[in-house]
């Protein structure tokens, strides 16, 4: 499988000179499965659910919600396509949700 990490342009202005730090913080964190009936904090909860309709990611398997870029929080969403996988992070600014970047892995 081929896996490469994008940046998003619109996430520029958290992301910018700090690839590595964000690559290692990716790195690091613990996924959830996304199950029904799962109990999290409503804003995170609310920001992910939101994300996954406004992005359109399908077939949602995992997630994970992390402090490391406190003040703002971090969000993951892994999301399944027919021949590419992606994980796509999302920071929440407490005003916005903002995708800095997604890990695609392109199924063979």
């Amino acid at each position: 499988m081929n896996t490469h990490l994008d940046w998003t342009k619109v996430g520029e202005e958290f992301t910018k000179d700090h690839h590595e730090k964000y690559e290692t913080i990716f790195n690091g964190l613990q996924w959830k499965k996304a199950v029904n009936g799962t109990s999290e904090a409503m804003m995170p909860a609310m920001g992910i659910n939101e994300a996954v309709k406004q992005l359109r990611i399908p077939k949602v398997s995992h997630y994970v919600i992390s402090r490391e870029c406190a003040p703002c929080g971090l969000y993951g969403i892994r999301g399944h396509y027919k021949n590419t996988d992606v994980d796509v992070f999302i920071i929440d600014t407490g005003c916005e949700l903002m995708p800095i970047a997604m890990n695609v892995t392109v199924k063979e």
